[in-house]
């Protein structure tokens, strides 16, 4: 075989791994009108517990309050850091605002939304206000009561994450 032949083979064997190596699949997100929530620059940054606080009479098990040591927060995403020994959310989600026309879902859509939601971490965010925001983990389009739901809010420079069962606050 001359060189010309195997060059020619080699640069073609190169040109097909190097393009079935770049992944080009992009995320369906459109496909239930999700659209990528920007958390307000206030918020953004790596937040370290500073206080705790559980509200009277909630009766939930303390393994599920006071869950986090730490929250990273970027332009789309969240990081949560556990404690030891605690449930919560755990890992980096990221957050998708739910449709506006979620009231025309079917049941079978709206289980199918919530299934994917749950298995690529989406979380979903509703505005406070330019400093703060709530979301749902459980559920992306349904809303119920919940320890991992909650708000975070800035005042100053602490963030606060609370819900009914708890009010915790971090600092940067």
């Amino acid at each position: 075989m001359n060189k010309k032949r195997f060059n020619l083979i080699l640069l073609t064997i190169v040109s097909i791994f190097f393009g079935l190596s770049i992944n080009t699949n992009k995320v369906s997100a459109a496909k239930y009108g999700a659209r990528l929530y920007t958390t307000p620059k206030a918020m953004r940054g790596t937040w370290h517990l500073k206080n705790t606080k559980t509200m009277p009479n909630t009766g939930v098990k303390s393994d599920v309050l006071h869950p986090y040591s730490k929250i990273k927060i970027g332009t789309h995403t969240i990081i949560f850091t556990k404690k030891r020994g605690k449930r919560g959310l755990s890992g980096k989600y990221t957050l998708y605002k739910t449709p506006k026309n979620v009231a025309k879902f079917s049941i079978k859509k709206i289980n199918a939304a919530e299934k994917y939601a749950s298995k690529h971490k989406w979380l979903a965010p509703d505005n406070i206000n330019s400093r703060g925001f709530e979301f749902r983990k459980e559920t992306w389009l349904r809303s119920y009561s919940s320890t991992s739901n909650g708000a975070l809010s800035v005042k100053g420079r602490t963030l606060i994450f609370e819900n009914i069962f708890m009010k915790d606050t971090f600092r940067k």
